[in-house]
């Protein structure tokens, strides 16, 4: 695996707290650009840690920038997704 950015060493699951994000969203708990930089730095620090615990171990100039870079760009997929099937399907 000497190409790949990232290795990961443990079982890191993107999709729960994906599931909170839209869940805080769509109840309105806390406000949209709050909710994208609590959670952009939440995930990215948890993902530091792991680092350091050398759980997760970054290649070809990967780092922790480009980490928050890329959660915050996962993020904003999910809610133009749930902004979309808030319109067009299921959650009027």
């Amino acid at each position: 695996m000497t190409n790949c950015i990232l290795q990961i060493k443990s079982n890191f699951k993107l999709k729960d707290r994906s599931k909170l994000f839209i869940c805080v969203i769509h109840y309105k708990k806390m406000p949209i650009l709050i909710t994208f930089l609590v959670f952009t730095l939440v995930t990215t620090f948890g993902e530091c840690i792991l680092v350091y615990l050398d759980k997760i171990v970054y290649r070809n100039e990967w780092n922790i920038i480009w980490t928050g870079v890329s959660y915050l760009l996962a993020y904003s997929i999910f809610y133009v997704y749930y902004k979309l099937v808030r319109r067009f399907i299921l959650l009027n």
